[in-house]
């Protein structure tokens, strides 16, 4: 009887520990999901829709195609996007197009139908996070579309997948304001669908950590931008003081070298005659007389 009893409480106690294990389990999957931080791109600048004719062989039966080959080329550098409300952006053949504001509902933000197609729209927004994050990306849309931040791609869609069908993936950033750019290209081969739209969310894995969009500019200095300023290590003025010849060069995010070479300019405006580079241990130049 002694041994019976024995046994019964072995079982209750062991019982007891894994309730007490799984609701210990349970609190802290419950904390993870409180500590997940998302937020949802609701305002974007909008450059477009302007019209992208197919390349001549992707015309035909490769019509479908056309929309992932658009995608692909780069008809303006992202590099020398400066998105804010107003601003102008230069386009192919010397035309001009200016950033709007647009706000998203539920589906996402709409961009405008009725053009010719093949067309090609933008959207940027300013994604802030207050120290180092890995960020996720979530975004569907009703035509193809690609997301990049900081000018790195974090996800694609070579074809139409329409709403249903979310695109994920990851970005690292450092501590501040980044550049978050959606490109999307509406193809009538590649869509049936009416609204031409964009959906994004962002989110990370951090308490307090939640990422804030707007379509603001401003921001601070950030850490990476004093490491890799460009310096001016000498000048020289030519005789006539027509041209100035500047030493100039930064390190590189890549490899931590410094990267150095020579800008020719005119005193006048400013502007560049002439670059010279990869001239090993350039320095100290002057001007013949």
């Amino acid at each position: 009887m002694e041994r019976k009893f024995g046994m019964m409480t072995i079982v209750f106690a062991c019982a007891f520990m894994a309730l007490a294990i799984a609701g210990v389990a349970a609190e802290k999957l419950a904390a993870v999901a409180t500590n997940a931080q998302t937020a949802r791109v609701d305002s974007w600048l909008v450059l477009g829709p302007f019209p992208a004719p197919l390349p001549a062989f992707a015309a035909g039966k490769d019509a479908k195609a056309g929309a992932a080959k658009l995608l692909a080329y780069e008809e303006i550098r992202l590099s020398a996007m400066k998105p804010s409300e107003g601003a102008a952006q230069a386009l192919l053949h010397g035309s001009k197009a200016f950033w709007t504001s647009a706000a998203a509902d539920t589906n996402g933000v709409s961009i405008p139908v009725g053009g010719e197609t093949p067309a090609i729209a933008y959207l940027a927004a300013y994604v802030e996070v207050p120290r180092w994050t890995k960020l996720s990306v979530s975004a569907r849309s009703s035509d193809a579309f690609a997301v990049t931040i900081d000018g790195a791609e974090i996800l694609k869609s070579d074809k139409a997948a329409g709403l249903a069908a979310k695109k994920s993936g990851e970005a690292k950033l450092e501590r501040g304001k980044h550049l978050l750019i959606v490109k999307s290209v509406r193809a009538a081969a590649d869509t049936s669908a009416a609204d031409w739209r964009v959906d994004v969310s962002l989110s990370t894995g951090e308490k307090g950590g939640a990422p804030v969009c707007s379509i603001s500019p401003n921001r601070s200095i950030s850490l990476n931008e004093i490491l890799y300023l460009q310096t001016i290590s000498r000048i020289a003025l030519s005789p006539d003081g027509s041209l100035v010849a500047i030493n100039t060069g930064k390190y590189s995010r890549e490899d931590d070298k410094r990267q150095s070479w020579l800008e020719i300019r005119r005193m006048k405006d400013g502007s560049l005659e002439r670059t010279i580079k990869d001239v090993d241990r350039m320095s100290n130049v002057q001007w013949a007389p």
